[in-house]
């Protein structure tokens, strides 16, 4: 049972590795809206005890959701829950959709404004990677964005559709 938990640890930091490879910094990324996001975003201050009240496996997506209210203080925030859709397509949000979501594949039919942003828990990532990755072929959605830790959706229109591989956390 421990070569099983030490192999699995082996593989998931072989994974996380590959991924900090290929993923793109402040310079690798072609897209104004990515750079800003790694630049800008990234580097804004939180105060330590806006995120530790979380649990520790989605720590990172929610000290991200804060530095995004910080850096866009005129989008709402919306926790997303399936059952009440208080959406509104009027104006720009930042939807947390987070790991008591079953079902992300209902994520594709919002009415979503052009600049909103959804951030999904890294829980619903890795537990459903075949719809993750549906969601990121979606035509609806132009700006996909993996951090490892959460991801990032966004319609965007006005941008070519792209997927990035980011360091953001």
């Amino acid at each position: 049972m421990t070569s099983f938990l030490f192999l699995c640890t082996v593989f998931y930091w072989l994974e996380f590795t590959a991924f900090i490879w290929k993923a793109k910094g402040r310079h690798g990324t072609h897209s104004p809206f990515a750079y800003y996001l790694v630049d800008i975003v990234r580097n804004i201050k939180v105060a330590p005890n806006d995120a530790h009240h979380y649990p520790k496996s989605e720590r990172k997506a929610q000290v991200f959701l804060v530095q995004l209210k910080e850096a866009f203080p005129n989008f709402d925030l919306l926790f997303y829950q399936a059952e009440s859709e208080q959406i509104l397509v009027s104006q720009a949000q930042l939807i947390y959709v987070g790991k008591e979501t079953q079902d992300i594949k209902a994520l594709i039919h919002l009415n979503l404004h052009p600049e909103s942003i959804l951030v999904i828990s890294p829980i619903i990532i890795r537990k459903n990677k075949k719809e993750w990755a549906l969601l990121c072929q979606q035509s609806a959605f132009h700006f996909t964005a993996d951090a490892w830790h959460f991801g990032l959706l966004s319609p965007r229109p006005q941008q070519v559709k792209q997927h990035f591989l980011l360091k953001l956390a």
